[in-house]
Formats: structure tokens, sequence, C-alpha cells
């Protein structure tokens, strides 16, 4: 089920932060389908990059270029410790202009572009090392409305959920952390609010 928008209205920032907490953990993440080879890969990432091209260009992935065209800006990568036990762990929150999406997820998934290297600031070289050990990759994203503030929202995202205790591969330190939700709550944002529910 691909949810709807979330759009900023009369009742402001905390709510649109409110709801897109709940959406990131309302809404179950689509599975990324690998060749099985990757789950236990022992050779080098280079050797690995046409299973993920075929990854890339398998069918069962077709979702993340379908749906990743309608205008989605915020992303999450999720994995899975046991297969299909439905108990997710968020990894990474992103953000990317509407247009632009498809290739970031492409960088983050499968390490593309083929043949060049994945981009220096992509998760392509921890989810390879995330698949070596066995776990599936999950994928989940929304759009937030207007465009401009889905990188507020990214931030605000990656806040909360690092203080709710998720091992995130966002770079955000624990320091920068708590200043940054004192400092939303400053502006009677209640932040601190969604790590207590």
């Amino acid at each position: 089920m691909t949810p709807r928008s979330l759009k900023l209205n009369k009742y402001g920032l905390e709510s649109l932060i409110r709801r897109s907490q709940k959406w990131l953990h309302d809404y179950e993440p689509q599975r990324v389908w690998y060749p099985k080879e990757l789950y236990s890969w022992n050779k080098s990432i280079e050797e690995a990059m046409p299973y993920y091209k075929k990854a890339f260009e398998s069918n069962r992935n077709s979702f993340i270029k379908d749906d990743a065209h309608r205008n989605n800006n915020i992303y999450a990568i999720w994995c899975e410790s046991r297969p299909y036990s439905k108990e997710w762990d968020l990894k990474y929150i992103g953000q990317r202009h509407s247009s632009g999406i498809k290739e970031r997820l492409k960088n983050h998934l499968f390490g593309a572009p083929f043949g060049e290297g994945p981009k220096p600031t992509s998760k392509f070289y921890v989810l390879h090392e995330t698949l070596q050990m066995n776990k599936m990759i999950y994928v989940s994203y929304v759009k937030v409305e207007p465009e401009p503030l889905r990188t507020f929202i990214e931030h605000s995202l990656i806040c909360v959920n690092k203080k709710l205790g998720y091992n995130m591969w966002n770079s955000h330190g624990a320091a920068n952390v708590d200043n940054d939700i004192n400092e939303l709550d400053s502006y009677g944002l209640n932040v601190s609010k969604l790590i207590k529910t």
C-alpha cells in the first residue's frame, strides 16, 4: 500500500513531523531482491557488480523504478535480521528532490552507475556488508509537500529515530541529535514528545 502525500496543513510543522514519523513506522517497506550469491559474498565488491546490475534490472525490483517516479522525495532503507520475520531495523533515512530520487536509490541499493564506482556519499558499501551478513534489504518512500520541506523532515526523522535507539547509517552524531532536538523544541515543535511515545 502506497501512503498518500504528507502535506503541510493548518496544524503546522509539528503535525507534519508526527505524520512523517507515523508513516515511517506504519507502512510496511518493500523487499529489494538481490541474487542469492550476494548474501554470502566473499570476493571483492568489484566482482559483485554484475550481480547488483542483475538485481537492478530484475522485474522483481521494478517497484523501485515505478514508485520512485510518483514524486516521492523521502526514503528509508531497512534491513531484516531474520528472513521473513517482518521485524525491520531502520538503517537510513534520506531525501532527494522528487526528480532525482530514482538515481539516488540506484546509488544506495545497487552501486549504480555500474562500472564507475559508487558515489562517495552512497550507502552502497555498508549495504553490501549487510547483505554479506545474510540480512534482507527493504525500502520505503513518501512524498512530503511542499517539496522544500523534505530536508527539514529528513533531519527531524533522523534525530527522532536515532534518539529512539536505531543504529542508523546516517552520520549524525548523538550530541548533535540532542542539540538539534532541543533546538526544534525551543521553536515549539515538541519533537521530544515523539521520543516518549
